[in-house]
């Protein structure tokens, strides 16, 4: 009979943390060298949800950490989908792991924009996840206003030079 036994797996282990604790004696190996992780980190976390999305297919992956002075968020995200049902499907899945490893201190969150085809949002409290249709993600340039911020509406404030019509790089008035 093959399978799980019990018994080998208690054996296992034993020999194991009998090996890590000599190990630790003999090679004189700090203690987290061979520590679990600490339970006290939050599990989801942004590498938590870039895996999450990446299993799901996300498409072009942007992550942009946000300032502290904005007081918004830690992290945003924006991710592209296929389709609109690729895009609820994702952000059910993202909203169904974060419920099941919530903590009782850790925010009540929702999907946003259930009713419309183009774009989900899920705030998570320090990461805020947008799901949108590529054409929707390029209409709207939301990496564009968090990364360039007030340098956009900089160059939006210049005037731009204009050149005469008949104006060709490199030739003088008199070669055209």
């Amino acid at each position: 009979m093959s399978g799980f036994n019990l018994v080998h797996c208690y054996f296992a282990s034993l020999i194991t943390w009998k090996w890590l604790t000599f190990a630790r004696k003999k090679l004189s190996l700090p203690p987290l060298f061979f520590s679990v992780p600490d339970a006290s980190l939050p599990k989801f976390n942004i590498d938590f949800v870039v895996n999450l999305l990446r299993q799901e297919n996300a498409k072009d992956i942007c992550v942009i950490q946000v300032p502290p002075e904005i007081k918004y968020c830690h992290y945003f995200i924006v991710v592209s989908g296929s389709s609109t049902r690729h895009l609820h499907a994702m952000a059910h899945y993202m909203l169904k792991m974060y419920k099941h490893q919530k903590e009782e201190s850790d925010p009540h969150t929702r999907i946003e924009g259930k009713e419309t085809d183009d774009w989900l949002c899920i705030d998570f409290g320090s990461i805020v996840v947008h799901f949108m249709l590529p054409e929707t993600r390029e209409t709207y340039e939301l990496e564009k206003l968090w990364t360039l911020g007030s340098y956009d509406d900089q160059l939006a404030q210049m005037t731009p030079q204009l050149l005469p019509e008949d104006f060709i790089l490199g030739l003088t008035s008199e070669q055209q």
